[in-house]
């Protein structure tokens, strides 16, 4: 009869237990992670996991309140899906490369403007232009081709010696 006791509160145990996983959340490397928006419990989740530094990409909305309480930093730079630039991508390095590290970068899905961060920051960081395209085309992560078919071709045209000259 007591195994069935223990049963009946695990339903309880899972109630109490934090959130451990924000949506869309992938490691890119040692000191950069990726996902959707975080919300105020998953932002101090990431600060128990170490993240350091919240970089929003949202056009309209800040985390203000969702970092409320911890010691993260946000840093914002607002942008649009349909009218991501090469200049976009530069602003979006230098915010990584600047900021106190690891830090986590997000949108609203994690999938267009994030994605579209991560691939030239894998190019940056010297993974072939082929790689990080491939990587960004995963399923996973979850690009809209139709929304937004001027990010792949953005990605597509990066210079990548250009990029890593123009943030260096």
């Amino acid at each position: 009869m007591r195994p069935y006791l223990l049963l009946l509160f695990l339903p309880l145990l899972s109630l109490t237990s934090p959130k451990q996983q924000i949506k869309n959340f992938h490691k890119v490397d040692d000191f950069v992670y990726r996902s959707a928006q975080p919300s105020k419990s998953e932002m101090k989740w990431a600060e128990d996991q170490g993240i350091k530094t919240i970089i929003n990409l949202r056009n309209v909305i800040d985390d203000k309140q969702e970092i409320k309480g911890t010691d993260l930093t946000q840093v914002r730079i607002p942008l649009r899906a349909k009218k991501l630039t090469y200049e976009d991508i530069i602003t979006a390095l230098s915010a990584i490369e600047a900021a106190e590290k690891p830090v986590l970068i997000h949108c609203l899905h994690g999938s267009d403007r994030t994605g579209c961060m991560v691939a030239a920051y894998q190019m940056y960081q010297g993974m072939s232009k082929d790689e990080a395209i491939s990587q960004f085309l995963e399923d996973q992560y979850g690009y809209n081709r139709k929304l937004f078919p001027n990010i792949l071709e953005l990605l597509e045209s990066l210079d990548v010696d250009q990029l890593q000259n123009d943030i260096r």
